[in-house]
């Protein structure tokens, strides 16, 4: 990991430090959503790794990066359904 990374893991800590503070009931969703996050993006850096040897290696990242987003909020999306406190957090 780089600077840039440890920075936005650091504020998205604290994010969430906020959130548990403010809305303690919902600590399971907003510590699974906090920790899949991160579980993802660390696997998709270590197929990364294995993807540098390719030519076109920065825009399959990149693709690969937005496709796991999307397909990750859609999916946090349908189990948190209308709660409008995890909606936010997951924004």
């Amino acid at each position: 990991m780089n600077k840039i990374d440890i920075i936005i893991y650091a504020f998205a800590t604290v994010f969430m430090g906020i959130y548990l503070y403010q809305y303690p009931e919902y600590y399971i969703y907003i510590i699974g959503i906090f920790f899949s996050f991160l579980i993802l993006n660390f696997l998709l850096f270590k197929i990364y790794k294995g993807l540098k040897k390719m030519s076109m290696a920065v825009m399959a990242f990149m693709a690969m990066n937005f496709g796991k987003d999307i397909l990750w909020a859609f999916l946090w999306m349908f189990v948190i359904k209308k709660n409008e406190v995890l909606v936010m957090f997951l924004a």
